[in-house]
């Protein structure tokens, strides 16, 4: 493998929001990325630096992200995006098949949802990681 730089993407025009973590989506190439200001940025594969879309996350403070893509029987490909946050939760968001054809293009304009997204506490520290 190379680790060489190949691109940097300035996600701190967010100022005072620390960014808590981030992964690549493979399925629909977007870098998810949580932010301690109570959202999670979705960025297309230029990295054109600004987000195309956003997860509210009023609940607690994102720390952790997972990521899985699998392919129905129907042949229809799914996203899931797991969240761990700083309360013991565990939020599970179910990416419906066109999420990537919003834009938030205004502030209040989140990606909306037509799975309600599914949170269970687990205990009451700090979720680090999670998995499928």
């Amino acid at each position: 493998p190379n680790l060489t730089v190949h691109k940097t993407l300035d996600v701190g025009q967010h100022r005072g929001r620390w960014l808590t973590a981030c992964c690549w989506m493979t399925q629909s190439r977007r870098l998810a990325v949580a932010c301690a200001g109570f959202r999670i940025f979705f960025y297309d594969s230029s990295l054109s630096g600004q987000p195309t879309t956003y997860i509210d996350y009023s609940k607690g403070t994102p720390l952790c992200l997972g990521y899985r893509a699998s392919t129905e029987s129907d042949g229809r490909e799914k996203e899931i995006l797991m969240v761990g946050d700083d309360v013991g939760c565990v939020t599970v968001y179910f990416l419906d098949d066109n999420w990537t054809s919003h834009e938030s293009k205004q502030e209040g304009d989140a990606l909306p949802f037509k799975k309600k997204p599914i949170r269970r506490q687990y205990h009451e520290g700090w979720v680090t990681k999670v998995g499928f």
